[in-house]
């Protein structure tokens, strides 16, 4: 049952997903490693939390989708090419599919609306790259560099969507990357740490999620370009 809100009195049936995996670990020559894994998850009664206006009152409620499917892969790859630097490597993919919906329409009717929905935050395709460097200061310690850029394709912003909606063209996160960098300097008794890191560097502004109550919509942003600076001391 659902516990908070308005629709408290909202029951849902209990989730079970058939799940299939296939993995590989293995290390190459010691410094070289890659990672992958094939996937496969058939869904009966797929739990999922949405935005609703329930006696007036705007409300998480959570509600079965039906039968879906997702499959898929990743594989993950570093190598240490030299002791002080480090590349890594991740790529995935996602296909994701609604087989069953079944829900009402205006007048009462059972209709099955699977080939109307779609599933949000599910990017096909998804990137990770990073580029780490070390190197000492003679005795004035040590300084460590790190670039790395993720790439996520074009998904929606919230979950369940109508496609029949025409507001669900607006609940979409484009295709986009986010680069970041950092550098972070050590003593040479490793008790102070300096660190300085971007995030965001190119000003990437992309919707991170929505929400649709009748003729309204709701979106967030991600965070703009930001700088932290940090200063660590271990005793």
């Amino acid at each position: 049952y659902n516990s908070t809100g308005a629709g408290i009195a909202a029951k849902y049936a209990p989730e079970t997903v058939d799940s299939y995996t296939l993995g590989l670990k293995t290390t190459l020559g010691g410094n070289f490693r890659v990672n992958a894994e094939l996937f496969y998850n058939d869904y009966t009664d797929k739990q999922l939390s949405v935005i609703a206006l329930v006696n007036n009152t705007l409300s998480a409620v959570n509600s079965n989708v039906g039968k879906m499917k997702t499959q898929g892969g990743e594989i993950e790859m570093t190598w240490a090419p030299l002791s002080d630097l480090l590349l890594a490597l991740n790529v995935g993919y996602l296909d994701t599919k609604v087989n069953s919906y079944p829900t009402r329409d205006a007048a009462g009717n059972p209709i099955n609306i699977a080939r109307y929905t779609a599933i949000g935050f599910s990017p096909e395709w998804t990137a990770q790259a990073r580029v780490q460097y070390g190197f000492t200061l003679g005795d004035m310690g040590r300084l460590t560099l790190g670039v790395d850029v993720a790439h996520r394709d074009e998904s929606f912003t919230n979950s369940p969507v109508d496609l029949r909606d025409p507001l669900s063209q607006l609940q979409v996160q484009k295709s986009h990357e986010i680069w970041n960098a950092s550098a972070a300097w050590n003593s040479p008794s490793e008790k102070w740490r300096v660190g300085l890191e971007g995030r965001n560097l190119d000003d990437e502004r992309v919707l991170t999620s929505t929400y649709k109550v009748g003729p309204f919509l709701t979106g967030a942003y991600n965070m703009p370009r930001t700088w932290a600076l940090s200063v660590t001391y271990s005793h």
